[in-house]
């Protein structure tokens, strides 16, 4: 049995030879891939009518049935706030509290006003310094090494080997 050679003791026909078993799996892959996705279309176009139509129907009888509860709030939605039927509940739920502007103004005159009052700072954030990175980057050479060990910082460039098999040569390798 014959010992298999270290990827570092390959040689260039070795290293082809890998590419190209590299693109053949890579077209394999690529081919059950895209029959997947026609299975998966077809499926989904034979089912999509009646899901469509059963998600409507579905909508339009949630939608009714919370008009009917609105309606009937005070009667039935007193505590428990949940009217329990044998084929399901319909509850009403409070939500968060929530801050909204009253009709003619904007959150930015809102803000305008808790401005003038005293009691109103309190009831406004200040937003907190951010680090900028991309101006650090930008004055990456301007920066000294005492001032970047002075902010404790380091700007890295990180490197990738990146391997595209070439699928071309698949239909060269075949016609041949």
């Amino acid at each position: 049995m014959a010992r298999k050679t270290a990827v570092k003791d390959w040689t260039i026909d070795d290293l082809d030879k890998h590419l190209e078993m590299l693109a053949q799996t890579t077209a394999w892959l690529n081919q059950e891939t895209a029959d997947q996705d026609a299975e998966i279309n077809d499926v989904k176009k034979a089912h999509a009518r009646n899901i469509r139509i059963y998600r409507r129907q579905i909508a339009n009888i949630k939608k009714a049935c919370r008009a009917w509860a609105r309606a009937h709030k005070k009667t039935h939605f007193k505590e428990p706030r949940s009217l329990v039927l044998p084929h399901g509940t319909i509850s009403m739920q409070r939500g968060q509290w929530t801050v909204k502007p009253v009709r003619g103004n904007t959150i930015a005159s809102i803000i305008e006003n808790l401005k003038t009052w005293r009691w109103g700072k309190k009831y406004l954030r200040y937003r907190e310094p951010d680090l900028n990175k991309e101006a650090l980057i930008e004055d990456r050479d301007l920066l000294g090494d005492d001032r970047k060990q002075a902010l404790g910082i380091r700007f890295v460039q990180e490197e990738r080997t990146h391997v595209e098999p070439n699928l071309e040569s698949l239909k060269k390798t075949t016609a041949a």
